[in-house]
C-alpha cells in the first residue's frame, strides 16, 4: 500500500460509491450548491451550504472505509469524485470546486481534513482518531489496514512503530486512551497498544512536550504472525523501569464515576494531584474496583 499509493502521481476516488462496480461520475444534485449571491450593504457575498464538507465527502461510505483510509493519507494528490462535487486532496491543502483555494473552516464541520503528506508524525494525533473512527469488516485487520501509514512514517521519522506504538517516543505514546472501548474477539495486539481494542482512540502528539519523565521503557519486543512486524502480531511485551508506583484508591468522597455502559472515568485527587481514569478494557467494568495501581509516567504543570 506504501509503494502504490505512496508512488503514484494521481489517486482517483470514486468517494460517494456504495460499491466497487458503481460508476464514478453521478448527476448534479438538484440542490443548488456552489453560489447563491446576495447584497448586503452595497457589498455582494457569495454563501454556501454549512454541510458541504459533511454530506459531500466525511459522511459518505468511501470515507467510512478503514482500509481506504490510509489510500488518502499516503497518495500524494486524490481527486475525490462526489455527488456534491469534486475534492481535491494533496500536500498543500484541500480544496473544492466553489473553494479552489482551499476549503474554508466555516463548512468543516468535522474537522479539518488536511494532513500534510511530507510531514505525517505532525499529524499522529488526528491520524490515529480519525482511523479509528473508521469501519473494518474483520477487526483482526487493525494493524493491517494501517501497515501503509506506518511504513511511510518511519521513512519519515526514522523511527521505529511496534504495534501502534513509536519508539523515540514510547513513554508518551503509551498515555493513549478511548473513552468507549468495545470488547474485541481474539488477540490482535498486546494490551499496551491501542491497536489492541475498538472505538475512537486519543493519542499524545510525537511532538517534543518537555517534561520530566518518571518512567523510560528499556526493551520492547513484538512478535507477527509473518514476517511483518507493522501487521498481525501473536505476542508482544514492554520492560519499564518507573520511579513511582501509585496506589489509588476510590473513595466515595474522592472520586465519582461517569460514563455510559461502555466506558467509565474515575476522577479523584491523590497527592494533590488530578487524575482521571479510563478503563481501556470492558472486562472491568461492572467489578466493584476501589483500588488499582498506577505507573507514573510524566506530569503536567508546576
Amino acid at each position: 500500500m506504501s509503494t502504490i499509493y505512496g508512488n503514484s502521481y494521481l489517486n482517483i476516488a470514486a468517494t460517494s460509491a456504495s460499491r466497487g462496480k458503481e460508476v464514478c461520475f453521478f448527476p448534479k444534485p438538484s440542490l443548488p450548491i456552489l453560489t447563491t449571491v446576495f447584497e448586503l450593504e452595497v457589498k455582494y457575498y457569495q454563501a454556501y451550504s454549512v454541510y458541504l464538507y459533511d454530506y459531500g465527502f466525511l459522511e459518505t461510505l468511501l470515507s467510512s472505509r478503514a482500509w481506504c483510509y490510509q489510500e488518502r493519507i499516503i497518495a500524494l494528490r486524490t481527486l475525490h469524485l462526489s455527488k456534491a462535487q469534486l475534492f481535491w486532496d494533496c500536500n498543500s491543502k484541500f480544496a473544492t470546486e466553489c473553494f479552489p483555494s482551499g476549503l474554508s473552516a466555516s463548512v468543516m464541520g468535522g474537522g479539518d481534513p488536511w494532513i500534510e503528506k511530507k510531514h505525517l508524525g505532525s499529524h499522529w494525533p488526528e491520524t490515529v482518531y480519525e482511523y479509528t473512527t473508521c469501519n473494518l469488516t474483520d477487526p483482526h485487520d487493525k494493524l493491517v489496514a494501517f501497515a501503509g501509514v506506518g511504513k511511510r512514517m518511519e521513512q519519515q521519522l526514522h523511527d521505529k512503530c511496534y504495534a501502534g506504538i513509536w519508539q523515540n517516543h514510547i513513554e508518551r505514546n503509551l498515555l493513549w486512551c478511548s473513552f468507549n472501548p468495545c470488547k474485541v474477539q481474539g488477540y490482535r495486539a498486546t494490551s499496551w497498544s491501542w491497536a489492541a481494542i475498538d472505538g475512537e482512540i486519543n493519542t499524545p502528539s510525537l511532538e517534543d512536550a518537555g517534561g520530566q519523565l518518571f518512567a523510560h521503557v528499556l526493551d520492547i519486543c513484538v512478535m507477527p504472525c509473518g514476517n511483518d512486524p507493522l501487521i498481525k502480531l501473536s505476542a508482544g511485551a514492554i520492560k519499564m523501569m518507573c520511579q513511582a508506583i501509585v496506589n489509588v484508591t476510590t473513595e466515595v468522597q474522592k472520586a465519582f464515576i461517569e460514563g455510559s455502559a461502555y466506558t467509565k472515568g474515575i476522577f479523584l485527587s491523590v497527592l494533590e494531584a488530578s487524575i482521571c481514569a479510563y478503563w481501556d478494557t470492558t472486562s472491568l467494568l461492572g467489578l466493584n474496583i476501589t483500588i488499582f495501581y498506577a505507573v507514573l509516567i510524566t506530569k503536567t504543570g508546576p
